[in-house]
């Protein structure tokens, strides 16, 4: 293969959004994570919350600007040679939607975490207001 053909600097035209959420759900499928989550010292209130954690903000932020949901949260190295780690999460009926669109492109396995966790949320905690 000759390198001298090949251009870093080639600006490609921007991913389909199908394939774009393709990708993300597949980052979320390795690094993400959902569930049902409590509100402070009210136990009786919860709310469903996704989010991701990893090292590369370019990433996280790719979740953000996609979704145009969310916050994307620094948390300091627990260690001086650990790098910072970004928290992207979204809370609510939002959160229920992003995790939907995924959906289809995630495993059996996260599949049926998510079906068992709206259906959970629907019989213990209602009312749920999701609409997808």
């Amino acid at each position: 293969m000759d390198l001298s053909k090949i251009d870093l600097d080639k600006k490609y035209p921007k991913l389909l959004y199908q394939n774009k959420l393709a990708f993300l759900a597949g980052v979320f499928e390795g690094e993400g994570s959902f569930g049902i989550w409590s509100s402070g010292k009210n136990n009786n209130k919860r709310y469903f919350r996704i989010q991701i954690e990893m090292s590369d903000e370019d990433i996280i932020c790719q979740f953000r600007d996609f979704f145009n949901l969310g916050t994307v949260y620094p948390r300091k190295p627990r260690q001086e040679h650990h790098k910072v780690i970004y928290n992207w999460r979204v809370n609510g009926e939002n959160a229920v939607r992003c995790a939907y669109s995924m959906f289809p492109f995630w495993g059996d396995r996260r599949q049926q975490k998510f079906r068992k966790v709206i259906k959970e949320l629907k019989e213990k905690y209602p009312p749920t207001p999701v609409k997808l």
